[in-house]
């Protein structure tokens, strides 16, 4: 078969960038183009017109391709009324039908008009979109909810229903009636409960419900008793789990742990939000075997907890979890608790796969320059290490340059890092000015973002850019942050990453080109060509010329560059990289 794509493929292939809003195509205008297209030709009419009509939003959106003597929106923008005039024609059905029919998504929003699903109720002996894949139902109005089973065509993989708190038990007799009768095709479920508790569902019914969705791999549950945390056991292929309790989440009771089967050794993601108890949680992971887990989000809210159980949920996570599987970690919590590294970050260290970790919490004590190399060994495939203090309350940051060598040389594939770091540690400053070589042997091409976060302190920021550009060649972003600590520290910080990254970072760039490396207009060198030349070149001219630039900051033992004038010294770097 010949290697090159014809002309149909690459019109269809034009036709999906439209849709998806492609890098080459501007979003806001790619409906027009697509139906512009529909009307070009024959060739460009069906796959244009597939994808104008790959998703829709609102069961009304048909009827205005049909004559305006057929419907009329009535009322202001805030009460709008969509009023059928006529019943519909032999043409009015058929055009129906041409779009019906490649509609892939479909969206109904919280009260659609019933007027449009009685009108089309009649015309429908099988189903409305006869190649649904994916269903979004947040209908509230009770009277158009049952309309739902004119849409559960075989096809449907995914389906998201809400369940208003005036729901019966008919609503979950749909429920459990889909995957076995309708839709033995869905394997993602997406459940939105306004107010379980007030509603006149069983906990008992909910939970039979579900045990009837045996093909699931994707399950989410928004505003779920807690109760449903054990049910997920029933489900025997589900790879992937997530549950947000409402506010006044509870504990859970003898009849939910009887439906608790076995272990739920194939599910590889759980994500558990809001304020549920901690003990429960912790229950629920010493009864399972989460051999398969690689990705684990945790939401909650200390205020309602203790330390002592928080404990216990590290504890059962790390003697039910693989150390061999775990590689996502992302821990949250939006109380007022202080942790502490033993408590919280030692217990993970078992886990040498994991690559993300997100600690964002109120603060954490006990952060070292020792820990950070316990965390840079522990975890050598490292790619995200992001701690975020959410207190309001300023701390000195305890890390300072000195873990940024122990992550560089620890995790080569660390491309983003997040962390409060103390840059303004004399002793620190004088050993890695005494010691250069610790950068290039500790040298990371990979990381691109550094988030100082709003604590961190620095001086001599000509020596802290230095040093940045000598052990991260590759870093292009130090998000600003906000100026908690001390205005003075975070102009600095602004300083570094607007003025003085760019400066070396494109002067390395020329540098490079002149010694035979061709790069991507205006991106940093690519961690191949990093690789083989960075070391020469940072190691001669470049990086000796910067680094003794930056000491003749570093002599008076303070940053004189903030002083009037401190710009000289930027000027210099400019002349001498040729800026």
């Amino acid at each position: 078969m010949h290697p090159c794509l014809s002309i149909p493929e690459i019109i269809r292939l034009v036709c999906e960038q439209l849709r998806a809003g492609g890098p080459y195509f501007a979003g806001s205008v790619n409906s027009s183009t697509l139906a512009s297209l529909a009307r070009t030709s024959r060739m460009w009419s069906e796959p244009a017109l597939d994808n104008l009509w790959y998703r829709v939003e609102g069961v009304e959106t048909f009827f205005q391709c049909m004559p305006r003597d057929l419907w009329e929106m009535a009322g202001d923008d805030l009460d709008k009324e969509f009023i059928i005039h006529r019943p519909l024609s032999v043409t009015d059905i058929r055009t129906f039908q041409k779009y019906a029919s490649r509609v892939r998504v479909f969206y109904e929003r919280e009260y659609p008009p019933t007027s449009a699903y009685q009108a089309l109720f009649p015309l429908c002996p099988n189903f409305l979109l006869p190649r649904l894949e994916k269903l979004n139902w947040e209908v509230h109005d009770e009277n158009v909810f049952s309309y739902i089973r004119l849409l559960l065509c075989p096809h449907l993989k995914s389906l998201s229903i809400f369940i208003s708190e005036r729901a019966t038990k008919e609503h979950l007799g749909y429920l459990s009636s889909i995957p076995t009768v309708f839709c033995p095709l869905i394997s993602q479920l997406n459940l939105y409960f306004e107010d379980f508790p007030a509603t006149a569902l069983s906990l008992r019914d909910l939970l039979d419900a579900l045990a009837a969705w045996q093909n699931l791999s994707r399950l989410d549950l928004s505003g779920a008793p807690v109760d449903t945390l054990w049910c997920i056991s029933k489900i025997p292929d589900l790879k992937s789990f997530r549950i947000s309790f409402p506010g006044r989440a509870a504990g859970s009771t003898p009849l939910a742990s009887k439906h608790f089967a076995q272990s739920i050794s194939k599910i590889e993601n759980i994500t558990i939000s809001e304020d549920v108890s901690i003990q429960t949680v912790a229950n629920f992971f010493r009864k399972c075997q989460l051999t398969s887990v690689r990705h684990l989000h945790l939401t909650i809210k200390s205020s309602l907890q203790s330390l002592e159980t928080l404990e216990l949920l590290l504890s059962s996570l790390s003697q039910q979890c693989s150390a061999h599987t775990l590689e996502v970690f992302h821990f949250e919590d939006d109380g007022k608790h202080t942790y502490t590294f033993s408590q919280l970050v030692v217990p993970l260290l078992q886990f040498s796969k994991l690559k993300r970790v997100t600690l964002l919490i109120p603060y954490l004590s006990g952060l070292s320059d020792q820990c950070i190399a316990q965390v840079a060994s522990s975890w050598p495939l490292l790619e995200s290490f992001v701690i975020f203090s959410s207190d309001q309350v300023s701390h000195r940051p305890t890390v300072t340059l000195q873990s940024l060598l122990s992550l560089a040389s620890g995790c080569p594939n660390l491309w983003e890092l997040g962390l409060a770091i103390d840059a303004t540690d004399l002793t620190v400053r004088r050993d890695i000015r005494a010691h250069p070589e610790r950068a290039t042997e500790s040298r990371n091409y990979s990381l691109r973002v550094l988030n100082v976060s709003n604590d961190s302190l620095i001086s001599h920021k000509e020596f802290v850019a230095s040093f940045l550009s000598d052990l991260f060649p590759n870093l292009v972003d130090i998000p600003e942050s906000l100026a908690l600590v001390s205005p003075a520290h975070h102009a600095r910080w602004k300083y570094v990453a607007q003025v003085l990254l760019p400066i070396l970072s494109r002067t390395r760039e020329r540098q490079l080109k002149s010694l035979g490396f061709s790069l991507p207009q205006g991106s940093p060198p690519t961690p191949g060509i990093g690789k083989a030349a960075l070391p020469m070149f940072l190691d001669t001219s470049f990086g000796k010329t910067s680094r003794t630039l930056a000491e003749e900051a570093e002599g008076k033992d303070r940053d004189w560059s903030d002083e009037s004038d401190g710009e000289k010294l930027t000027e210099r770097l400019r002349a001498a990289f040729g800026e």
